[in-house]
């Protein structure tokens, strides 16, 4: 059986990451955690994280699981496949900037980001599209303090509540469709 690495950055580690892509083979899922946990200050720079799967079903983040502080730029996040927060997950602190979020899957809720109560969340010049969920919103759910500019949250599709972004916590929308 093919070998599933776990990437887990420790606090207080700082881990700068540019150029990457961080991709599951076929048979490569995840049972517990993420492919990609960051408990420290993990930057992220012009690379995708692409196709990991995680199967526990209280199990958040599919691509990414962030509960340190996760600057993303110019990267892309696709084909992630998890119960919540199919793309992304994360409770502290959370920077995207010229991100795309495009085509992952949850079998709950958030098929691209679920920004959990407590963090905060600030998003600029980024997309979310083509995710799926099965019950609350495809695109974003917001439970965090969150500010979104010059961004855009299309063609998301959910089965229950809100295509786009259901919001819970406190949301700013500036020059985003």
């Amino acid at each position: 059986s093919p070998a599933t690495y776990t990437w887990t950055i420790g606090s207080p580690v700082d881990c700068d990451a540019a150029n990457l892509t961080l991709t599951a083979t076929a048979d490569a899922t995840v049972d517990e955690s993420t492919p990609l946990d960051n408990f420290g200050n993990l930057t992220v720079v012009a690379s995708t994280v692409r196709a990991n799967t995680v199967l526990d079903a209280a199990a958040c983040g599919g691509g990414l699981r962030n509960r340190g502080q996760l600057t993303l730029t110019g990267t892309i996040i696709e084909q992630n496949q998890a119960p919540n927060g199919a793309g992304l997950c994360s409770n502290v602190t959370l920077s995207l900037a010229s991100t795309v979020v495009r085509s992952n899957t949850a079998t709950a809720a958030a098929g691209g980001l679920l920004a959990e109560s407590g963090g905060n969340a600030n998003i600029t010049g980024s997309t979310f599209r083509d995710n799926r969920a099965a019950s609350d919103a495809a695109g974003i759910v917001n439970a965090a303090a969150m500010t979104i500019d010059a961004s855009a949250v299309v063609k998301n599709m959910s089965t229950g509540i809100a295509g786009g972004i259901y919001n819970t916590g406190q949301l700013t929308v500036r020059s985003s469709t």
